[in-house]
């Protein structure tokens, strides 16, 4: 994910420029090494972003045969966010969204929110579009 969201969600770990510059090291060190773009989250200017972090990628990653892609969109689960709450973790106001998420019961009954089908259509969309044009070599092997 693009380093400022990373800086919210996923404190105190490796910046996103230290993974990518992991990458051929762990390829050299006989790894099987997959980009996870997940969660990829929405707000304003996601897509800017996301380019942005194409471009790093590009330019950080030099096996580029060897790399290959994963993405999810977010789901967020009403439990995770009440604890969030109320534990004071930063990042809720970008993934409990209900205005552009909608309503999801998992195969186990928790009660989940994600985008909406339409508006998640279209973010895949972009994404493999903007993904295709800037790094075409990092191939997708699933997005949803």
């Amino acid at each position: 994910m693009p380093q400022k969201i990373s800086s919210i969600l996923e404190p105190e770990t490796a910046s996103i420029e230290n993974r990518l510059r992991a990458v051929d090291r762990f390829i050299a060190a006989g790894y099987d090494v997959h980009l996870n773009f997940s969660p990829v989250v929405y707000y304003y200017g996601w897509e800017d972003d996301y380019v942005e972090l194409f471009h790093f990628v590009d330019e950080l990653v030099d096996n580029k045969e060897s790399v290959k892609a994963e993405v999810i969109f977010l789901t967020h689960n009403e439990n995770k966010h009440l604890y969030n709450l109320s534990h004071g973790l930063p990042g809720e106001d970008l993934l409990w969204t209900p205005d552009v998420q909608e309503a999801k019961t998992s195969e186990y009954g928790g009660k989940n929110i994600r985008y909406r089908s339409g508006l998640k259509s279209d973010m895949i969309a972009v994404f493999k579009d903007l993904h295709g044009c800037i790094i075409p070599w990092n191939q997708i092997r699933y997005i949803f």
